[in-house]
């Protein structure tokens, strides 16, 4: 695949996450699919639309078992699955079905309980779990596809969750140059989203 730097990244994540809080896609919505045939997106599927088929300029049809037929964007016959491992790579995704980090989460969880670098995590087996469970449920903690399609949640919410929990989905520092852009706005971005949601 064509290499990514991490300003590239950021932009392609800033023009993703525009689109998706944009009024263009708000009522275009669709569980279990990237992209249908009359327009309609799930999460993933507006990065597909905005960040991958600029890039390599792949929109075809095609039918995957027994699901409608449906737009894909990368080079593939059967699977969505290079779509997604594309995707993965020009957004930065920590997992290419948009998963949070399991690692980082139980790192959070074990330095809440007062583990220091270096120590036996075993000492804290006992609680850790039941950590990892809490810390998960307190912060909705989902993949962007359960979050889509499982979880009721709208375009705008998804990309706020994102922004509010950067380190856990993508591989790279939210803070840092934008390619294109002279500020640094996934930084404003996120105070707008924050602004937002406090008047929502």
């Amino acid at each position: 695949m064509i290499p990514v730097t991490d300003a590239q990244k950021r932009a392609n994540v800033l023009k993703w996450l525009e689109a998706a809080k944009s009024e263009e896609y708000a009522d275009k919505q669709v569980e279990g699919q990237l992209a249908t045939l009359d327009g309609k997106f799930c999460m993933l599927g507006i990065a597909c639309e905005v960040v991958l088929f600029p890039i390599y300029g792949i929109k075809k049809e095609v039918k995957l078992g027994g699901s409608d037929t449906q737009y894909s964007y990368y080079k593939e016959e059967n699977t969505h699955t290079p779509t997604y491992k594309a995707l993965q790579h020009h957004l930065g995704l920590l997992d290419d079905n948009g998963g949070f980090s399991d690692k980082k989460v139980r790192e959070i969880c074990l330095k809440k309980l007062g583990w220091k670098e270096g120590e036996d995590e075993s000492n804290y087996w006992k609680s850790i779990e039941d950590a990892i469970d809490d810390y998960t449920n307190d912060h909705h903690l989902n993949s962007i596809i359960d979050m889509n399609d499982d979880r009721g949640m709208s375009f705008k919410e998804i990309a706020d969750h994102l922004m509010q929990h950067w380190d856990l989905y993508f591989d790279f520092p939210k803070e840092g140059p934008v390619e294109g852009k002279k500020d640094n706005s996934l930084v404003d971005y996120l105070a707008a989203a924050r602004e937002v949601s406090a008047r929502d």
